[in-house]
């Protein structure tokens, strides 16, 4: 874990439905309450024409959820909590790179996004991605991996992969359209 100040970072940031995308100059605090990621399981409700497999595709990443936390919440309490962080791309050599992967992660669900370059203050965690893959029937792998997470093994400086968790406050410096096919 690290404290940074005033760095700059750049987010990929969904514009929910009902929502006005973020505006440059405005400042948000991350920390105290549930994201929108893990605040999405306390109303999910699956109709009959929801797949089964997305409904499991659901349910193991709560499970891998709740077990990262439960791991972070007991070894690496300092860390900034999965469930309450902002997810941030690091603005490096390689941060052209790393948007471009995180893009193509995230324009799989079709969903409508920009993308911020933003003034960071608090604390952030590097940690490789891969350690996040789903496995189906055995949790002792998730508590595994998310010691690997949290120690941060795997994360090496022009990664694509890195993820990066922040808590703390978060300025909008700008807003660069999501590029549309």
């Amino acid at each position: 874990m690290e404290y940074t100040q005033n760095k700059v970072f750049y987010h990929i940031h969904q514009i929910l439905p009902n929502a006005r995308p973020w505006r440059k100059g405005e400042t948000y605090f991350f920390g105290d309450a549930k994201n929108y990621f893990i605040r999405f399981y306390d109303n999910a409700y699956y109709n009959d024409e929801v797949p089964l497999e997305a409904i499991l595709k659901d349910y193991l990443l709560f499970a891998r959820e709740t077990i990262f936390e439960e791991v972070r919440q007991k070894h690496f309490p300092q860390m900034p909590s999965r469930q309450r962080c902002i997810w941030l791309i690091p603005d490096s050599t390689n941060a052209e790179e790393r948007l471009k992967y995180w893009i193509k992660q995230k324009s799989a669900n079709k969903e409508t996004f920009q993308i911020l370059k933003l003034s960071c203050s608090g604390k952030m965690h590097l940690a490789n991605q891969k350690h996040l893959d789903l496995v189906v029937g055995k949790f002792d792998i998730y508590r595994a991996n998310a010691f690997r997470y949290w120690s941060g093994c795997d994360v090496t400086d022009n990664s694509v992969d890195v993820e990066c968790t922040f808590e703390g406050f978060i300025n909008v410096l700008d807003v660069i359209p999501f590029p549309h096919e």
